[in-house]
């Protein structure tokens, strides 16, 4: 956009044009021309009581596909970051308090007080809202932004370990995969016109299904809740719901079992999230089942790194590199692992180092993380069966040999219950695990590890 200062100098060279007679017609009239553009443009300049050029309507979604995309995607923009956070905290008030208006899903969230302080503070981003979500028609927030979706992310520990396929495409959802590798072979020179082909190799293929699981929480409020009394835990009742949503997560990736009888003795119910899946601890009991050795007894030894090791050359070829590795344990498990002396603390890494959510330590190079859903109440076989409950265990993990797949991210649904003079908050979302190489050793574990310390 030119300057005044610019138009001046423009005028000036035109004018002396004119004046000297060193340009035709033509030229001096494209000059003014252009002058005459130029200073059109220049009527877009910011005045003050004016939006900036980058608060129009495109401006605002410059690089999103969609307008939903400009809630639920991450920003570095702080007043976007800050639009997004109150748009959270609309939806969650106006869904907690639906009993307003009984016939709908949601209360207009245009009542609330919360609304009516951020309205005119975020009036640009609501008024670039409305005019896409159809003629005549005002926003209102109906999908989380990404901050509360990274509430939930920042919780994670061992579902972050994995590759995200996310949004799943279809429900269920086919990957293929390649089973098999093909071969190099030795290429003779061909030497006249009849030479011999290259010999064909043809990798082997196959294909795992992704089927999600429908996973929730409720939780149950007093009728008198007012918007008022939500406000002031709002922070808390973000944190609340990633935090047990994600430790949900964790149980079920790290405790899944889908056997009739669980492992576990104490997982009976039929809605835990312990049966939604194999875990990593039921894959490598299967895999150690079918003859390929990958669970050590380390007989009630304390963690050493004979141990450590033993388990990762258990995963053979998926052990090789330290970078597709991680070890999981327990926080007492994690006790034992810190008083190996091969193990690099963190303040040793150095600033470059890329550090995993919970990550204590590496051995071999390889992180070791903390999971509060690793089991310390196991018995000396590696499971719970409510008799002896002193053991713990670690698992060695081929990171790139599992996914996460998500057909639904977490959302809030609410009704009264006349019954009870209740509200009934419940977060659901969609997810499956899955490992990409059936039958193979791509998790191990070491078990019979006691839960104290020894001398």
């Amino acid at each position: 956009m030119p300057t005044v200062e610019d138009l001046k100098k423009k005028t000036a060279e035109i004018s002396d044009a004119v004046k000297n007679r060193v340009m035709n017609r033509e030229n001096v009239e494209k000059m003014a021309q252009d002058l005459l553009q130029a200073s059109h443009g220049s009527s877009d300049e910011v005045r003050k009581g004016q939006f900036r050029a980058m608060d129009s309507h495109d401006e605002i979604f410059k690089g999103v596909n969609d307008p939903e995309d400009f809630i639920i995607s991450k920003s570095i923009d702080p007043e976007v970051s800050e639009f997004q956070k109150w748009q959270d905290d609309v939806l969650i008030l106006s869904t907690l308090l639906s009993k307003t208006y009984p016939s709908q899903d949601v209360c207009n969230p245009r009542t609330l007080k919360t609304w009516k302080k951020g309205e005119r503070r975020f009036s640009k981003f609501i008024k670039a809202m409305s005019d896409t979500s159809g003629s005549g028609q005002d926003w209102i927030p109906t999908l989380f932004s990404s901050q509360l979706i990274d509430v939930f992310h920042l919780e994670q520990r061992v579902e972050a370990l994995f590759d995200a396929i996310d949004p799943m495409p279809s429900d269920p959802f086919k990957i293929p995969i390649v089973s098999s590798e093909g071969s190099i072979k030795i290429i003779a020179e061909s030497t006249s016109d009849s030479a011999s082909k290259i010999t064909a190799t043809t990798p082997g293929t196959s294909n795992i299904t992704l089927e999600t699981t429908k996973l929730g929480i409720r939780m149950v409020f007093s009728e008198e809740l007012s918007e008022d009394s939500i406000i002031p835990i709002m922070p808390f009742l973000k944190r609340h719901l990633g935090k047990i949503m994600a430790l949900g997560m964790e149980d079920a990736i790290i405790n899944g079992d889908t056997s009739t009888t669980h492992m576990d003795t104490d997982v009976t119910s039929a809605t835990d999230p312990r049966k939604a899946w194999n875990g990593l601890r039921a894959i490598s009991w299967d895999v150690n089942a079918a003859g390929t050795t990958t669970a050590l007894d380390v007989a009630g030894a304390q963690l050493a790194l004979v141990h450590v090791r033993t388990i990762r050359g258990y995963l053979g070829k998926y052990g090789a590199d330290p970078s597709n590795l991680v070890y999981i344990t327990s926080p007492t498990g994690a006790l034992q692992v810190m008083s190996i002396t091969e193990l690099v603390t963190l303040d040793k890494y150095g600033p470059n180092a890329t550090i995993l959510k919970g990550e204590v330590g590496r051995i071999d190079n390889v992180p070791v993380v903390i999971s509060e859903k690793v089991r310390e109440n196991l018995n000396g076989s590696g499971f719970y069966d409510s008799t002896s409950t002193d053991k713990t265990l670690l698992l060695c993990v081929f990171r790139p040999g599992f996914c996460v797949g998500t057909r639904r991210k977490m959302t809030l649904k609410t009704f009264t219950d006349i019954q009870t003079d209740q509200q009934i908050l419940v977060g659901l979302m969609r997810k499956e695990f899955e490992t990409y190489y059936p039958g193979e050793a791509v998790v191990s574990q070491a078990y019979d590890v006691p839960k104290n310390l020894t001398s």
